[in-house]
Order: structure tokens, then sequence, then C-alpha cells
């Protein structure tokens, strides 16, 4: 039969797959036309959106250009660049500040204008805008701007880390809307409302600040300048009301900073019941004539900690929930529509505030929160970040410029109350307290901030407002202990996020660990215990499951961490849902059913571990010569292995049954232990530290699929005795005495003996470690069976070969330390995994359980 054509076939295949595999996958997303909800400008001022004519190519291969509308994510390289030609007109150009706007790119961005390189930035998912130099414009001709978009996230310079615990998964790409804003040569800029209030409410101090830029352009085109002044008109948006005016006059600078106060009379307060706004509309005049103008809308509203949290002079507390948003899903829904109907629905629920967590939000998101009434955390997402790495001096100064840029874009969110620093702190370490320190020094004493931490940090820890508590299924009944040790200063913590999986889904009752209906029961439990005390509030981990970047080992193994009460925004008959917001809205008691318990244990871990006994026992009673050569090999190995050498009469079937007994035995333990660990943190962050999503992927598939994680390593131990031969058959060029590969695959098969003695063991070892009580015993034990299998690996070798056993256990042991300091080494210097693995452990070690 004739290969050839065949061969060509599977080449053929092989190089269409490969190109398949490279090719880049731009995916464009649904998207609103400008809203002038978020986005409007006044009349002076004029926007042109540039979501449409884009292409788009690899920068190693310029020609294949693909056409594109953003917003739009892609995958299949970390280096896209996009390009747009436009026109701007001779008097646009001459008069007009021209400013490029993006309101997201994940994460970094180098940008280019007809070939200038003008602006490059790193990690730039919030909103931004630059000004285009006037000496490269084109007037009147065709103008190329370029973008270099690059996703790439690490663990020792971006913000977020890469490591960071729990994060929504992130896409690559220019994801939310890029727009050219045409302003007024002389204009207000870098504009900031600030309110204070007497002790009785009946008016509101109000402080304007602002800069007036390129004055001296304005006297250049007009010799007669009339009065320069500051008109601010506020009026009642979504209320009865009186408007009221305000006129200041300005100096004669090129450049006017100013600080403008005045007085509103019986303001109509802001609060989540009655969200009542106003516009303000601030004015540029000469004269009569209208320079430039910009409005704001902003809610009034008084919001302090002294004992207790108040607003507005009332009792407050937070009812919050924490959101995340992945930009990148493509759906037939826009997406401005799916926010509103996110927030609406957590309105609805009864939640007052929004905690956007580990990722920096979406404009519209906190704008629409503003005008429905719920307050919204913004925070740094830095999460889960090592000591040494906040030691450094480069991040601390990255953290500290990360974190002016996001107050000075959100900050004209008026509801945007809180500042978050960062989560998933140290609570005990000084580094941490420092390091929050210097990032407090750089923001304005009238913010409030919080950071939020695995353990009780104390009250006064770097001076925060606030600090947020994270509970992991922490045992409902143990909330008292947390009260006590905050008793204090109760009004200066609250509970960040509290989780509480749902793996099971719907059951027969709560009873059913991590059903639906545990999930409503742990809930109810925490509700009625957190309302007694005088925490300043809770944000709920989540209202909905949001995507995971990994598939993670505490979100369930899949592709969506399964936190939320809601598992589908289109069903909301989620009891975990109806009773959340039935006592936040202070309803009818949704009753939980109680159900019948259900054991953990997998019938296939008894399965198995019997049948290996069986077939071990059946081997052993059917030929005594086989019961001799066990006691011989485990008591006597010196023996045994000088008969392999010696080819004494060996069983070569016997041992090959053997061999698939002991691959059997070691595939269910560590079976055993991965789905004990299935959900464990510990292990899910130690895994994190490495940054290699297809190993945290592969082993979490493996704790959560049992049955298929046994199969594969059965399959993966084998492979492993066959590899080890190879390897010990290879070593025999270095020594005179030469073996056959038979003595030394049947060697390395007995060395790892022991393990047949564990596998009663394994018919209850699941149980006993769902108790709890033993199971540092259990892994020390572990861990000397397979010292003792190296041990008597080292010894096979060294008698097969007649040379000094203190030799090879010399030479492979300095072998193992180098491979494995080879590895470590790779991984600290790539990804700093080293302090990562410190790290959380620390945490561990003070997280709440």
């Amino acid at each position: 039969m004739n290969l050839k054509p065949k061969f060509l076939f599977f080449i053929l295949i092989f190089l269409f797959y490969s190109n398949l595999i490279s090719e880049i996958k731009i995916k464009s997303l649904v998207f609103n036309s400008i809203d002038d909800t978020c986005y409007f400008e006044p009349s002076t001022r004029k926007i042109i959106l540039f979501n449409q004519n884009w292409k788009v190519y690899e920068e190693d291969n310029p020609e294949k250009k693909i056409n594109t509308s953003l917003p739009c994510s892609f995958e299949g390289a970390t280096t896209l660049i996009f390009e747009k030609y436009f026109y701007i007109s001779k008097n646009e150009y001459q008069n007009n500040v021209i400013k490029l706007c993006f309101l997201g790119i994940n994460n970094s961005v180098e940008i280019s204008f007809n070939k200038y390189n003008i602006f490059r930035k790193y990690g730039s998912e919030i909103p931004f805008e630059i000004e285009i130099p006037k000496d490269i414009i084109k007037p009147d001709s065709k103008n190329k701007i370029t973008l270099k978009v690059t996703f790439d996230y690490d663990n020792s310079t971006t913000i977020p880390l890469k490591s960071g615990y729990l994060l929504p998964r992130t896409s690559a790409g220019i994801l939310r809307s890029v727009y050219l804003k045409f302003i007024p040569n002389t204009f207000i800029d870098e504009s900031n409302f600030y309110f204070s209030f007497p002790e009785k409410q009946n008016y509101a101090f109000v402080t304007f600040e602002s800069i007036i830029k390129n004055y001296d352009l304005l006297k250049k085109q007009s010799e007669n300048i009339e009065d320069l002044h500051i008109e601010i008109n506020v009026q009642p948006k979504n209320f009865l009301g009186n408007s009221q005016n305000f006129v200041f006059t300005l100096n004669d600078n090129k450049e006017i900073k100013r600080k403008f106060y005045f007085t509103i009379q019986n303001p109509v307060l802001w609060s989540p019941e009655t969200p009542n706004l106003y516009i303000f509309k601030v004015s540029l005049y000469s004269g009569n004539q209208l320079i430039d103008e910009i409005t704001q809308e902003t809610g009034i509203f008084n919001f302090k900690s002294d004992n207790t949290l108040l607003l507005n002079n009332q009792p407050f507390s937070f009812k919050g929930t924490t959101y995340y948003l992945d930009e990148s899903i493509y759906t037939k829904t826009p997406l401005q529509d799916r926010i509103i109907n996110d927030l609406l629905l957590i309105k609805k629920s009864g939640f007052n505030s929004v905690r956007f967590a580990k990722s920096y939000p979406n404009p519209f998101a906190l704008k629409f929160c503003q005008q429905i009434g719920l307050f919204a955390l913004i925070e740094l997402p830095l999460n889960s970040a090592p000591e040494e790495i906040l030691l450094d001096n480069e991040f601390q100064i990255r953290a500290q410029n990360k974190l002016k840029e996001l107050i000075h874009q959100y900050r004209n969110y008026s509801n945007a109350i809180l500042i978050g620093l960062g989560s998933s702190y140290l609570a005990d370490s000084y580094v941490t307290q420092r390091f929050i320190k210097k990032l407090l020094n750089n923001i304005d004493k009238s913010i409030f901030t919080y950071a939020s931490f695995v353990g009780i940090p104390g009250y006064n820890f770097a001076d925060l407002n606030f600090y947020g508590l994270e509970l992991y299924s922490y045992p409902v009944e143990k909330l008292e202990m947390i009260i006590d040790r905050v008793n204090n200063n109760p009004e200066k913590y609250f509970i960040s996020e509290v989780i509480y999986p749902n793996y099971v889904g719907n059951s027969s009752g709560y009873l059913i660990k991590n059903s639906t209906e545990a999930q409503a029961k742990y809930f109810e439990l925490f509700l009625e215990n957190i309302s007694n005390t005088k925490l300043s509030g809770y944000f709920i981990n989540g209202l909905f499951n949001y995507p995971a970047n990994i598939y993670s080992l505490y979100g369930g193994y899949n592709e969506y961490y399964n936190f939320g009460l809601l598992h589908n925004r289109n069903n909301l008959n989620s009891i975990s849902f109806r009773l959340v917001e039935s006592i936040q809205n202070n309803k009818q008691k949704v009753t939980i059913p109680i159900g019948i318990g259900k054991s953990e244990n997998k019938s296939f871990f008894i399965f198995i571990a019997l049948g290996l006994s069986l077939i071990l026992a059946i081997l052993i009673n059917s030929r005594k010569r086989f019961k001799e050569d066990c006691t011989r090999a485990l008591f006597r190995p010196y023996n045994f292995f000088a008969d392999l050498r010696d080819h004494r009469i060996l069983s070569s079937l016997y041992t090959i049954i053997l061999m698939f007994i002991v691959a059997g035995s070691i595939s269910l333990l560590f079976t055993i232990i991965l789905y004990y660990l299935r959900s464990n943190i510990l292990l899910e962050k130690i895994l994190l530290a490495f940054g290699n999503s297809w190993l945290i992927n592969s082993i979490s598939y493996l704790a959560w699929h049992p049955e298929a994680c046994f199969i594969y390593l059965l399959l993966l131990f084998l492979i492993k005795i066959l590899i080890l031969s190879i390897i010990i058959k290879s070593a025999n060029i270095f020594i005179k005495t030469k073996i056959d590969f038979p003595s030394i695959f049947y060697s390395v098969i007995w060395s790892f003996f022991p393990l047949v003695l564990i596998i009663p063991g394994e018919l209850i070892l699941y149980r006993i470690l769902l108790l709890n009580n033993f199971n540092a015993y259990i892994f020390i034990f572990i861990v000397l069976i397979m010292l003792w299998i190296i041990q008597r690996l080292f010894k096979g070798i060294s008698v097969l070969f007649e040379v000094n056993s203190g030799k090879v256990y010399f030479y492979s042991f300095s072998l193992i330390i180098v491979i494995a300091g080879i590895i470590i080494l790779y991984y600290q210097y790539t990804e700093s995994t080293i302090y990562f693995i410190k790290n959380s452990i620390n945490q561990y070690a003070q997280m709440l359980h």
C-alpha cells in the first residue's frame, strides 16, 4: 500500500489545524450609540463617536487587515494594532482643543497620530483622554489614528495582579467606546463640587473647584475682552423645585485656578429611597458671550460616621452586593441595557449599595446607580498582594498613581462615597499598614476610604475610615466572635464580601451542603445575626454568578463562580434570591425545606478500594511464591532486589498485575485527597501562585471529577513507572555493571509495593478526612510512605548496579534538588511564586474560618 498520499493528507490537516489555532478572533460587541445620560456635552462642545470603520492586524502581519467596529475583544494574540482614518475641518482645528477619549482599554495601549507616537499608557482600563498636539493635525485632510493594544497581566507590576483571588474574567480588547471631543480653545477644566452641612441641614455649603485653561488664547482672539465671569446654575432634575444662579468674576490670568463658594437653601437631599438629583450647569462668559459650558448631575447628601453611620442625620447601614460585569460577552442585548437590567434588579432586591470589586467599573454603571439610588464603592483592584511586592518602591508609585487616576476619573459621581485601597490584605501585617498609609497620603482627607481584609485589623490600622472583612463560608454561628473583637468601634467595620458557594443547585432541603436551599438558609441566619450588630453593613458576593478568569476550586469548576443568589438572570425563582429579597424588603418570610442530609462520600472510592483489595488477595493466595516475594520485598528489600539482579524466579505476569494494583492505589489516594480539597481555598491560592491557568484548570477539573481523575492519574502513574525505568536504564552507561531493562522495570514496580498497605485505609479515608480530627496525622503518614518508597527505589538502584548506596542517595537527591530548584527559581523569577505561596499561607492562617 502506498503511504505517501496518506502522509501528505495528514501534513495538510496539521497545517490547516495549526492555522486555525493561531488565527486571531475579533469579536465586535453590541453597544448602544453614545448616550446622553453618560456622555452628555453642552452646546459649546462636540463629540464624534469613533466606534466604526477600524482596521485591525497583527504587528508582524500588517498585510492581513481585518475590518472591525468598537467595542471589541480579541483572542489568539497578546498584541493587536487598530487604525482609523478621519477628517478634521479647518474651522474645528482653529477653534477647538481636540481630545481623543477612551472609556476603557484592556489593558495597555500605545497611541500614534499621523505616525507620531503621542501617548503610552500601561493599564488603561480606567477612562482617560489625551489632547492631540495641534502641530501634528492635518486640517481638511486625512488623519490617521493608530492604537497598539497589548493584553498582559503579571504578578509584579500590573494592577490587578495576575494571581489575584476570585478575579472576574477579563478579555483583551477595546471594550468601551472611543470618541473625539472638540472643546473651545478657552475652556473649563477639572471641575469638582464639594458639599458640607450645618447641623440642621436647612442649607448646604457648596465649594466649586475649577481651572480655566488657555485664557491667553481668548485675549489673542479679541482685544476687547469684557469681564470674564463664571455663572453656576443649579436646578432640580427629577423633582419639583426652584433653580438658583450664582455669578463669580474671574481675574486676568493665563490659567485661572479658583474656588467658588455658595449656599443652596433647603436642598432636597439624595438618598437610596429618594435619589433626587440636581443639574449643575457651569458657564464661562466674556460679557454676554458664552465661551464654554459644562454640566454635571449630582446628588446632595450628608454622609458621616460619628460613633454610628449617618446619612442625612439618620442611621444608615450598607445593604450591598458585589457586582462584576463581563463587558466582553457577546449578546444581542446592548451593554447599557444589561447594566440597567442588572442594577434595577439589585435595587428591587432591597440593596442600597453596590461594591464594584476587583475591577474598574464602567462609568455608565456608576451613573445609573446614582440615578436609581444605589451607593457605589469603587476600589483599586489590588487583591492578595504579597508583602514583598508591597515593599517595592516602583510598585508603590504605580499603585499611588493608579489610585489618583481612579479618584480623578470617578469622583464626579456623587454616589461613589467610598474609595477602596484593595482587598484580601493581611490584617496583622506592618508592611501592609505602611503601604496603605502611603496610599492614603495621596488622598484628600474628605474622601472616605476602606480596605478589605482576610482577618480582623485593629480599628486604627493605617487610619482608614472603614475596614472590610471577608467571609468565605464562615459559620454564621461564629459571627458573635467577630462582634466581640470589634466591639470598641463596630461602626468602622463592615462585611465587604460574604460568600456561600452553591455547587449542588436545587435539592430536597438545606441539610444538603452547598445546595441552593443551604445557601438560602446560610443567608437567612447571616442576615438575622448581622441585623443585631452595630457593624456598618454587609455586601453579599453576589446577586449573580460572575465569569471566572480560571476554573476555580472554591468556585466549583465552572466558567462562572457559583456564588450568586441567581444562577440565571431570567429566572427569579431561586429560593436564595427570594429569601434575601423578602428579608431586605420586609416581606413575608420564605420557608426553606429541611430535607434529608446526604453523604458526601463517593461509592466509587469504596468500589475501587474493594476491587484492588480483592485482586491483591487473589494474587497472594493463588501462589505461595508470590506471597513470599511480597514478604521479602517488604521486610528484606536488599535480598529481594539482589534476586531481581540475579534473575531469580519471579513471575512477570504477577509483577505486571502488581504494577496496576500499586498504580491504582496511589491514584485512588490522590483522587480522594483532591476530592476532599476540591473547594479548598489554600490549595487554590497556591496553584494561582504559579500564574499558570492550565495548571489550576487541570487540577480543578481532576478535583471536581473524581472518576476521570482516577483514570488520568492511573495512566500518568503507569507512564511514570516506564519513564523512571528508562531514566535508570540510561544511567547504566556510567556504570560497568550492565543490567537488562526488565530487571530495572520490575525493580521500580516493586519499589512502590508499600502502596498496597494503604488500600484498606482508602475504604474509609474520605470519611476520616471529613471529620477534620486526624488530617494532620494522615498527611504526615502519607509523606512518610512516599519517602519510604523513594528510599526503596534508591536502594533497588544501588543493589542492581552494585554501587555504594550513599552515592546513589547523594546523586539522586542532588538531581531532584537541582531540578526542583530550577523549576522554583523559574517560577519565582517569572511569577513571584514563592512570595505568593508565603502570602497564601499567611492569609489562610488569618482567614476567618
